[in-house]
């Protein structure tokens, strides 16, 4: 879960950037204009304003999921020898279930 919340929040947060430098640069408008005619007709104070929020709210979302805490593993083995002499001779059960 922590990783999709990380994935999500860099892809909002680049999204938003696009958005922002889209919003604020006339020659990028320019380029995209000659692609798609109908954004050309929208308020750029709006988009910047969109792309601000798009890129905050990422940059909140990464920054939530690195404060979760890693789930414990419900039981971990306990292992005896060492290296390929190595054998599982029971499992340790982790906090309280």
């Amino acid at each position: 879960m922590r990783l999709k919340k990380k994935v999500v929040g860099y892809v909002l947060s680049i999204a938003g950037l696009v958005i922002f430098l889209y919003g604020a640069t006339p020659k990028i408008q320019e380029i995209v204009a000659k692609v798609l005619p109908f954004t050309s007709k929208l308020p750029m104070s709006t988009v910047i304003t969109a792309g601000v929020i798009i890129a905050l709210g990422g940059i909140g979302l990464l920054v939530w999921a690195a404060r979760e805490k890693a789930e414990q593993p419900k039981e971990v083995p306990i292992y005896a020898g060492h290296g390929s002499e190595r054998k599982i001779v029971g499992i340790q059960r982790m906090g309280k279930q």
